[in-house]
């Protein structure tokens, strides 16, 4: 294969606000892929993908950071056909808050577009998840996390179902 990222990130002084911006581009020959359909791998004799990635963040205040992350993605095989399960277009929002030292809470929202299946189209979708943690000492931190938030129905890969509204919690022990 070969390929090249070219990009540019930009940073305010004190941290508080960034911008990247990157296109990529590679050329595979040969590329080795599973594939459902055929019950295994298969050779795909080439691939040529590009695009553009954007990502930004923004904290207006010292306890709140926004972030946003979006990337164009144009991948065809030798015959020009978009490859399967690779969506053109994906994207990211996050607020997360920061409060005091101890305790940190996400929320993320996926979005993941419209993508070419062997057997159809797998529907454009978002999911919402939240994340949470506080941390009692340096080397004790509770966490729990909410996936699909909001009980979204949706399928990563055509025909196979994904779980519903569906939670963690833990301790992490450093030592």
């Amino acid at each position: 294969s070969t390929g090249f990222d070219l990009g540019v990130d930009f940073a305010s002084d004190d941290g508080s606000k960034s911008l990247s911006v990157t296109y990529f581009n590679q050329d595979i020959e040969d590329q080795i892929n599973f594939s459902f359909a055929v019950g295994g791998y298969e050779n795909i004799a080439s691939v040529d993908s590009q695009g553009v990635e954007i990502s930004g963040s923004i904290a207006p205040v010292s306890w709140l950071t926004l972030g946003a992350d979006y990337t164009f993605m144009d991948v065809e095989d030798q015959d020009g056909a978009q490859l399967v399960r690779l969506p053109r277009n994906t994207a990211n929002l996050s607020a997360t808050l920061t409060p005091n030292e101890a305790i940190s809470a996400t929320i993320f929202a996926r979005y993941n577009g419209s993508e070419e299946d062997r057997r159809g189209v797998v529907d454009d979708w978002v999911r919402v998840d939240l994340s949470a943690q506080y941390r009692f000492s340096q080397s004790i931190e509770a966490f729990a996390r909410v996936e699909n938030l909001l009980d979204a129905d949706y399928q990563q890969i055509l025909g196979y179902g994904t779980p519903g509204i569906s939670g963690s919690i833990g301790v992490r022990l450093r030592l």
